[in-house]
């Protein structure tokens, strides 16, 4: 697949998020494979997107959103790439415990 492909993050200039015709993020629900040692989706080893596991060589960044804000639920990002060099950002809601990858924008 060409880097330019439907897995590549096209990202807003200057603000780093990754953003829809709407200015809003896409979600996709996804299933993936962590290290737990101490506590739930700590960090992904590996994730399952449109019947496609990719493996992940490496976290680039990683941040929190929402716990300085009671009102505001706590959720993980990580900024990973693949061992094929394609760089994706997921999403880790430990309300929920659930896993999303933020949807690249054609």
């Amino acid at each position: 697949m060409a880097p330019d492909g439907p897995s590549f993050i096209r990202e807003a200039a200057g603000g780093g998020w990754p953003i829809g015709v709407s200015g809003f993020m896409r979600l996709e629900s996804i299933e993936v494979r962590s290290r737990d040692e101490y506590r739930g989706g700590q960090e992904p080893e590996a994730f399952l997107w449109r019947e496609k596991w990719y493996t992940v060589a490496r976290v680039l960044d990683r941040w929190v959103e929402g716990r300085p804000d009671s009102t505001r639920l706590p959720m993980r990002y990580f900024r990973v790439q693949t061992v094929d060099g394609e760089r994706f950002i997921i999403r880790y809601h430990e309300f929920f415990t659930a896993w999303s990858l933020v949807v690249p924008h054609p």
